[in-house]
């Protein structure tokens, strides 16, 4: 039995170094086309992305009117429209979906007004708004939600004063404070949250914490750090990443306090400078970043061609890459929603997939087959 149970490992071992390096390094080679400027649509914000393939992202339609979608059928798949109670100007253009497919966005109301929403009936629907909108806050910005859907966070301000802006999960400031900003000096426009209610901001540093009794420093102000930028992303392990700047020169995004090992990419290399990141609970973290020789796109490491998502120049749907954006797009089956303009002037959204590793689905159905023949040969 000894014998047969290395032939097994052997086997398997020899079928594994034979398999090609691309069960490793997966290129994402797999692009959907979800809505395009071909349709109703114009123009579009970024898109964010849930695990089963749910889209939401803002658009601005042909008719002028503009809102939130999950699709490319206006009729069907319209979360909030200017065509109802919401305002042609003033909306957020980076959406948040869920799980559970509820969608927080943040808009001007007809009525006068700002709020923070999850659907498009703000007499139901309404996180937090203004005073104008009939709400407690002088100012709401910055909505952030969980992967599941179940933490809605958003920055407030209550009264004329430049600061605080405190960190709420609803529409009452007594009862619904998650964070008082106040003793930490500042506010951030951007959060995000994980299903655990833990929130990643930016303040003199980067920050996460599920109320200010817990809050503890992901890379501190004083230190390698500098010139943070306003949107870190938080997984559900509770691993942030964030863009920033370094004391010694140049700028990178960064995943803990420490460059020499937390440095996903940084501008010593390829890259000019950074954009936007988003990390999922894999740890694999995505960001938009321009490159030395010029234009921009998305990647998921160091590697202009191996961690490549999509940049400008690349073909896609029959034209060539002129820009792209991205905000908040990566699930954790890696998928990355964004959006893109082509050369020919088609604008839209797109998914990103890397196809499913078929020499790891051969390795084991190889080893089950030479298992399932060792326990026959045992029997």
């Amino acid at each position: 039995m000894r014998i047969r149970r290395a032939g097994v490992v052997v086997l398997a071992t020899v079928l594994a170094a034979l398999l090609p390096a691309t069960v490793n390094a997966a290129p994402y080679t797999l692009f959907t086309n979800v809505a395009d400027s071909t349709g109703p649509f114009s123009t579009f914000g970024t898109a964010s992305l849930n695990e089963t393939g749910g889209v939401a992202f803002f658009a601005t339609l042909d008719s002028g009117d503009r809102g939130v979608f999950r699709g490319a059928n206006v009729a069907t798949d319209t979360v909030a429209s200017s065509a109802g109670p919401f305002a042609a100007t003033g909306w957020d253009n980076a959406p948040v979906i869920g799980n559970n497919g509820k969608v927080v966005f943040g808009a001007d109301l007809d009525a006068g007004g700002y709020g923070i929403f999850t659907g498009g009936n703000p007499a139901t629907d309404t996180l937090g708004s203004t005073t104008a909108a009939g709400g407690a806050f002088q100012h709401v910005i910055g909505s952030a939600m969980s992967r599941q859907g179940t933490q809605i966070f958003y920055h407030g301000r209550v009264g004329n004063i430049g600061f605080p802006a405190n960190v709420y999960r609803g529409p009452n400031p007594a009862n619904d404070l998650v964070i008082d900003m106040l003793p930490l000096g500042g506010w951030a426009t951007r959060i995000d949250v994980n299903d655990s209610g833990t929130v990643a901001f930016q303040n003199s540093g980067i920050y996460k914490g599920q109320s200010n009794a817990t809050i503890v420093p992901v890379a501190a102000g004083a230190g390698p750090y500098n010139a943070f930028q306003t949107d870190p992303a938080i997984n559900n392990p509770g691993t942030v990443a964030f863009l920033a700047g370094l004391v010694a020169g140049g700028s990178g995004v960064f995943k803990g306090p420490n460059p020499a090992t937390d440095t996903i990419a940084d501008s010593a290399g390829p890259f000019s400078s950074f954009n936007s990141v988003d990390i999922n609970d894999a740890g694999l973290v995505a960001f938009q970043a321009a490159r030395d020789a010029g234009g921009s796109g998305i990647y998921v490491g160091p590697n202009l061609i191996n961690d490549k998502v999509i940049a400008t120049g690349d073909p896609l749907f029959g034209s060539t890459v002129s820009s792209v954006g991205f905000y908040r797009g990566l699930n954790n089956n890696g998928d990355i929603a964004f959006a893109y303009q082509l050369a020919n002037g088609q604008r839209g959204i797109a998914i990103a997939t890397v196809p499913e590793p078929t020499g790891i689905a051969l390795l084991s159905a190889a080893s089950t087959m030479l298992l399932a023949r060792r326990r026959r040969d045992v029997a």
